[in-house]
């Protein structure tokens, strides 16, 4: 597709973004003629490497297989959005480190996460969405399992990779946890991807979306032989 703007593909999809920062944008509007062009998703990976915190769901619309992507962002003391900028937060950028050649060098990091940035941990506890009515599910997504008594919802992360989160009343609180379900035909075994407790249902299920931003942001942890 041929670029008429002024602006790079990437520019062009960061400033979709920033746009409707905190608002899902369908991964089509990110990928035309107009914003991205053909690559307009490989222009996000790239923003991600550059530290932009970019979140990712499936899109909520019945029969859709389409991804929707938005920045995270923070409410301000004036009631204000604002999005997570990595240019004022040095703090979160990786260290460099100087090789022979005089060329500066990343930090050693595990070859499978091609998504590399600032530490999550550190920044995706304050840059989250605000506002709960936006959140990816709401409990009557949560169907009962079919094998146990908890509720259960299926996520995806990238390349079609299938999770459940699932949550359950232990009388005095909620439990929850993240597994990926075992593939014979792929052959994958189940992976345990996080597991906790909170005070109601409410609760369970922002801490099974909390963990599914993280792995969406950082991959699958590599198994263990």
């Amino acid at each position: 597709m041929a670029n008429y703007s002024d602006s790079t593909r990437k520019e062009q999809v960061l400033a979709k973004l920033k746009a409707h920062a905190g608002e899902w944008v369908n991964g089509v509007d990110l990928a035309n003629e107009q914003v991205g062009g053909s690559e307009g998703l490989k222009r996000l990976r790239e923003l991600k490497r550059e530290g932009w915190l970019i979140q990712m769901r499936k899109s909520p619309a019945q029969g859709s297989d389409q991804f929707q992507y938005r920045l995270a962002v923070q409410l301000r003391t004036d009631g204000s959005l604002a999005y997570y900028d990595p240019a004022l937060h040095p703090e979160d950028r990786p260290e460099q480190k100087e090789v022979q050649n005089g060329g500066p060098t990343q930090p050693d990091r595990d070859r499978s996460d091609h998504r590399s940035g600032p530490d999550p941990q550190r920044t995706q506890s304050t840059w989250m969405d605000p506002n709960p009515a936006r959140n990816e599910t709401s409990i009557r997504d949560w169907k009962p399992g079919a094998k146990t008594r908890t509720l259960e919802h299926v996520f995806w992360l990238e390349r079609k990779q299938r999770v459940i989160g699932a949550i359950g009343d232990a009388g005095d609180g909620w439990l929850w946890g993240v597994l990926r379900p075992a593939s014979k035909a792929k052959g994958l075994r189940e992976m345990r991807l996080g597991n906790g407790t909170a005070p109601d249902k409410t609760s369970a299920i922002a801490a099974v979306e909390r963990r599914i931003q993280e792995l969406r942001d950082t991959g699958l942890p590599k198994e263990t032989p």
